[in-house]
């Protein structure tokens, strides 16, 4: 406004009209420039307050995923140590169990080697008993055939024998046929 009155200073036609505006509009224009001042004031310290309040709700949000994301990361971290050792309790037990599962291996083979080596030796024992009961058979049967051979009869004198004997129990018929 300060140069609205520098301008009704001067003598003119622009002079009388801005002296003129002044009388009738000059005290409604300081009123609106006294209001438009405290709008812009309040309209600068409710700015000022909601970019102050803006940043706290920022600040508090970054601060609560913080927070969000540590205790994701803490679960996480516990999570991973629970699965690690529930699998390194596992693979104990699963070790365990394929040692004791060796272990009782070997021993089914131990007692299968010392089975295996038993019945070796039982047939073996058989297979000697057998060899002697078939060598004293071949020698019972060699000595069978012996005495049958020493026994036998040939056929001539077996049939001499017969001729001899029908002679003797039928002279009669011989005789006749002669």
């Amino acid at each position: 406004m300060a140069v609205k009155k520098e301008n009704s200073d001067k003598p003119g036609p622009d002079g009388n009209v801005d002296q003129i505006r002044e009388i009738l509009f000059g005290g409604h224009l300081r009123a609106f420039d006294e209001r438009f001042e405290l709008v812009e004031s309040r309209l600068a310290k409710e700015t000022d307050a909601l970019r102050k309040a803006t940043d706290k709700k920022f600040q508090d949000l970054e601060r609560l995923a913080a927070e969000i994301r540590e205790g994701a990361g803490d679960r996480l971290g516990a999570e991973i140590n629970n699965r690690e050792l529930a699998l390194n309790k596992f693979e104990l037990a699963l070790g365990q169990s394929r040692a004791d599962a060796e272990n009782q291996m070997a021993a089914m083979e131990g007692r299968f080697a010392e089975q295996f080596k038993q019945i070796r030796t039982e047939i073996k024992a058989m297979h000697q008993e057998l060899s002697k009961a078939l060598s004293q058979a071949d020698r019972n049967q060699a000595s069978a055939v012996e005495n049958l051979s020493q026994d036998k009869v040939a056929r001539r004198d077996l049939s001499d024998l017969f001729q001899g004997l029908a002679q003797s129990l039928q002279p009669e018929k011989n005789s006749r046929g002669k």
